[in-house]
């Protein structure tokens, strides 16, 4: 992958939560390439190998240095526009098996996104290295159905994001009041702005049975957002959260809200959902499956109907959210855990590679 900023963690996430099954029950062994450093990240069983150069002469020099060869290793690359495609290209063409894997980089929603510039450089460049991938890797019912469109006649195979589901629904409501959590980068895409803008005109702001924590990494929105929190008794934003930190803000919290405009599968979304925070989400998150199985609230993307999202979950009755909260940590639990998962990619790479 392109690096482990924090603006990565949920690529970073999803390329090595599994890694720890594959190597237990499977014994595959996954090493996670990046650019820079290591930024004091969790790899789980994955071993991390920091690269100093992106040329395709240090590519063969770390080739030979880590050992791979085509018969027994396979190539995956996180996400396109950098070097990672120029590398799984050029290996591809030196018989290595190449899975891209896009995180939803390449659905039209985030194409629109300094458009212009990424329709030249996908069409000349990245969409002509991406045909020689030996197949795509969607983590989506929609994106799948997307890329088919995109590269007819390229194999396209749908293996969502898994988490470690906890090992039971740690909700621990704080003297009953009804937390929101958002937790992902404060970017424009996020929704985090007409969030906040929604909460300051809802009837719930200030009261103090509801509250609205913000966690994440800042990306040019915390300034927008700041002066609004400051008009409110019960926003607050938590800067980044980790480890038992994390764990305390997912237990004591009731929502997952993310109004986010463009989205692969959000892997705190499924942290949160199979912890029993019911998922407030657009359907730009691309999990469809949770509207069907009424397992979610539907909220979209502007000021207007966040406000309606945040007001209608307020007169959820209490048998209703623990009913949801159930029923949605069941749901994850049973289809996006790690070993299921897993066992997805291993039937996947073992096929690969006795091609």
């Amino acid at each position: 992958m392109q690096d482990v900023r924090a603006v990565n963690n949920g690529i970073r996430e999803a390329a090595t939560n599994a890694s720890r099954v594959l190597l237990s029950k499977y014994d595959v062994q996954t090493e996670l390439w990046f650019y820079g450093r290591a930024h004091q990240n969790s790899f789980h069983a994955a071993t991390p190998v920091s690269l100093e150069e992106r040329t395709v002469a240090y590519l063969k020099k770390k080739m030979e240095e880590r050992k791979l060869t085509p018969q027994t290793d396979i190539i995956v690359t996180h996400g396109p526009w950098n070097f990672q495609s120029f590398w799984g290209n050029h290996l591809a063409k030196k018989n290595y098996k190449w899975i891209f894997v896009p995180h939803g980089t390449i659905q039209p929603c985030s194409m629109a996104q300094k458009w212009l510039k990424k329709k030249i450089y996908f069409s000349s460049v990245e969409k002509k290295m991406l045909t020689n991938a030996t197949l795509i890797r969607a983590i989506s019912f929609p994106e799948k159905n997307h890329l088919k469109k995109l590269f007819p006649g390229k194999e396209i195979v749908y293996i969502p994001n898994g988490i470690d589901v906890p090992k039971s629904i740690m909700i621990n409501s704080e003297k009953g009041k009804r937390i929101f959590l958002f937790m992902a980068r404060l970017h424009q895409q996020k929704g985090i702005a007409p969030l906040v803008k929604a909460w300051i005109r809802s009837s719930l702001n200030n009261d103090p049975k509801f509250f609205l924590a913000i966690a994440g990494p800042d990306e040019g929105e915390l300034a927008k957002i700041k002066p609004l929190i400051q008009q409110s008794s019960n926003i607050k934003y938590l800067g980044l959260i980790y480890n038992e930190r994390k764990k305390d803000w997912i237990g004591k919290s009731t929502f997952f809200t993310l109004p986010s405009h463009c989205e692969g599968l959000p892997v705190s979304l499924l942290e949160t959902a199979a912890a029993g925070l019911i998922p407030v989400i657009s359907e730009n998150c691309n999990f469809p499956e949770l509207f069907d199985r009424h397992l979610a609230v539907k909220t979209g993307i502007d000021e207007k109907d966040i406000l309606s999202s945040l007001e209608a979950c307020k007169k959820l009755s209490q048998q209703k959210l623990d009913q949801l909260s159930a029923d949605v940590s069941v749901y994850i639990r049973d289809y996006y855990n790690l070993d299921t998962i897993a066992q997805k990619q291993y039937d996947l790479y073992t096929a690969l590679l006795k091609k």
